[in-house]
């Protein structure tokens, strides 16, 4: 399964990416930042912010899984 990262459109032109179109990232890190900012930009307490970090969480691995990332770092 190809996933499109809408903020990443560089795919390395080798000869395993090319064919099925069934190709799957091995390894994605993603740099969990900015939940208190985010609730206090809605005048909420930090603790929403982090409480919404988790739930995010959540969907991020249910579709890595779905997707078979082999390495989800976060």
């Amino acid at each position: 399964m190809l996933i499109k990262i809408p903020f990443i459109n560089h795919q390395p032109s080798t000869p395993s990416n090319q064919g099925s179109g069934n190709q799957t990232l091995d390894h994605i890190a993603i740099i969990m930042d900015g939940n208190g900012r985010w609730a206090g930009k809605r005048g909420l307490p930090r603790f929403a912010g982090h409480k919404a970090g988790v739930s995010t969480v959540f969907k991020i691995v249910k579709t890595a899984v779905k997707c078979e990332v082999k390495i989800l770092t976060l």
